[in-house]
């Protein structure tokens, strides 16, 4: 594939992009308010107590070490 037609490709996509902006907007918007429900939902379904203070535990063994 020749310079020409990866050109040709990138002023495509901006083209595309300058003719329907607000539904280029608004669909990335939407991802991005997906992205983050999700984001959520898998933090709270996480158990992070018991690695904290395993980590608590290490840096306070490193603390006390010589």
């Amino acid at each position: 594939m020749g310079t020409h037609c990866y050109e040709r490709q990138i002023y495509g996509a901006i083209a595309y992009y300058l003719e329907h902006e607000a539904e280029v907007e608004a669909y990335l918007k939407m991802r991005r308010a997906e992205a983050e429900t999700i984001r959520h939902e898998i933090e709270s379904q996480q158990d992070t107590s018991g690695f904290k203070a395993r980590i608590r535990a290490r840096r306070a063994k490193l603390i006390r070490s010589p």
